[in-house]
């Protein structure tokens, strides 16, 4: 379900045209959606946004200078210039880029490493096997945040702050196989698990960020810190 609006501003001047496309709620929908925020910005138009739903972000890994998860975020929500773009009202080609930014923090983050793609030489679908550095605890950058995030005083205090959960890894070096393990933290245990097919075991955050051998992370999954897990029902609560 998609909607337009228009945002004002205190004295009555338009700002952005929007659309926003809503999903039915849902367990999943509710703990894992946050909103993008996409901004185009063409000369002489004023700005429109769309404002789209996700459940993962997948992060593009594939820049040599790319190699921490601060990197690829921001990379994902750099301004792209579009070359070539045609107005609209004249058919003419005009200066124009778009933005992308996150308009709702989900209280639970799930990132996406894009390890796997087409290598047109090869003619086949090849695994990006490069090491991401990532840390339990993870900061939204700034520069990845909406206009409209900013201004709520929670993002700078709260909303902005994730840690580490949960990880999945992928085994081997091939895109066609491999195998997946999983390392989690566990509320009961106060600490983190090693689950591979049937065998869990207890490790340590070092051994989570290091990851095991012949391996590369594939998910990260992050919890919003001003969220916590209602042992009754295991849905998160706001504090």
């Amino acid at each position: 379900q998609s909607t337009w609006g228009e945002r004002v501003g205190r004295r009555g001047n338009r700002g952005i045209l929007t659309r926003s496309t809503q999903l039915s709620h849902s367990p999943i929908v509710d703990i894992c959606m946050g909103r993008l925020r996409s901004t185009l910005h063409q000369a002489g138009r004023k700005d429109t946004a769309n404002i789209e739903p996700f459940i993962t972000l997948q992060l593009d890994i594939q820049d040599d200078k790319i190699h921490r998860i601060k990197d690829a975020l921001e990379a994902f929500f750099s301004q792209e210039e579009l070359h070539g773009f045609t107005s609209s009202d004249t058919n003419k080609e005009v200066d124009a880029y778009r933005k992308l930014s996150l308009e709702h923090l989900p209280p639970v983050l799930i990132l996406q490493l894009k390890r796997f793609c087409y290598d047109v030489e090869r003619g086949r679908l090849i695994k990006l096997d490069k090491s991401i550095q990532f840390d339990i605890a993870l900061e939204i950058p700034k520069e990845c945040i909406s206009p409209t995030l900013k201004r709520d005083p929670m993002t700078e205090h709260r909303r902005k702050y994730y840690r580490l959960f949960a990880v999945v890894y992928h085994h081997g070096e091939r895109a066609e196989g491999g195998h997946y393990t999983t390392m989690l933290y566990h509320t009961g245990t106060v600490g983190w698990l090693a689950a591979d097919d049937t065998s869990i075991r207890p490790v340590k955050p070092q051994q989570v960020l290091r990851g095991p051998p012949n391996s590369t992370a594939y998910l990260l999954c992050y919890r919003r810190m001003d969220y916590s897990v209602n042992t009754t029902n295991n849905y998160p609560q706001t504090r």
